[in-house]
């Protein structure tokens, strides 16, 4: 078994891009590590992922030595530390990294970038939901939350079903504008909406996106790749979550996130 550390800076952007990798390598028997720095801000995410090691930086180091530390380029300084320690460690960005930041120039980065969203939609229609989006955006006391929940589950009646209990919970809150995008047909036949849920086939993400407080994603979905991309973060919700999902457990987990 090799001890791994994630030295990650506490935003919900960069964690959320190593989630699914310190998932894997929990699930391959392996031991994962948190510093300090990094685990305030997702603790209940790595808690579900069975995650609840956190290592005060560099206190802890008296007793563990990684075997490999996956070092976030923003927390570069920290790198002499782990050459001082002989603790072999690697470069990780989500993004691109400013090469002025990082001394050594012939460093490997490991690069975990999201997967671009593809769509083709666009013109007057989205234009003015960029619009009315952008307005919604300047009433601190409004959230727009997007939905990507059709792509990756393929019991359409589970859908149905969550869709409804999303309608029922904006109607409760006036305060959500839930814009959400599915390929399931029922949904659409669905009978009248409130104001504040809109429902779409395709949208162009990379300019919705950056306008949204939280996303709703299925557990299938690469969609929360994009979501890390635009800094927003995300619920994601399994076939079971779906059916055992309430208005009021929706909302309360909403409230969590935002």
């Amino acid at each position: 078994m090799l001890n791994f550390l994630l030295d990650i800076t506490p935003d919900k952007s960069q964690l959320l891009i190593t989630i699914k990798l310190a998932g894997i390598l929990r699930e391959k028997k392996q031991e994962v590590y948190y510093t300090y720095t990094s685990n305030p801000a997702f603790t209940p995410v790595l808690y579900n992922k069975g995650i609840s090691n956190c290592v005060l930086y560099p206190d802890d180091f008296r007793w563990l030595k990684p075997d490999l530390t996956l070092l976030d380029c923003r927390h570069a300084a920290h790198a002499s530390l782990y050459r001082q320690l002989a603790i072999d460690y690697i470069f990780i960005a989500m993004q691109l990294p400013d090469q002025k930041n990082i001394q050594d120039k012939d460093i490997s980065i490991l690069y975990l970038p999201p997967t671009p969203y593809l769509s083709s939609d666009s013109g007057p229609r989205l234009e003015t939901l960029t619009k009315r989006l952008q307005d919604i955006k300047k009433d601190k006391e409004r959230n727009i939350i997007v939905g990507l929940l059709g792509k990756g589950n393929k019991n359409s009646k589970i859908l149905e079903d969550f869709y409804r209990v999303i309608k029922r919970s904006s109607i409760r809150n006036p305060r959500y504008q839930f814009i959400l995008l599915t390929d399931i047909p029922n949904v659409y036949q669905s009978s009248e909406l409130p104001d504040n849920m809109e429902l779409f086939r395709t949208l162009n993400l990379n300019t919705i996106l950056p306008l949204c407080d939280l996303a709703l994603t299925d557990s299938h979905s690469d969609a929360w790749l994009d979501c890390t991309f635009a800094q927003i973060p995300v619920l994601k919700y399994s076939p079971k979550d779906m059916i055992n999902i309430t208005p009021m457990k929706l909302e309360q987990q909403i409230e969590y996130a935002l």
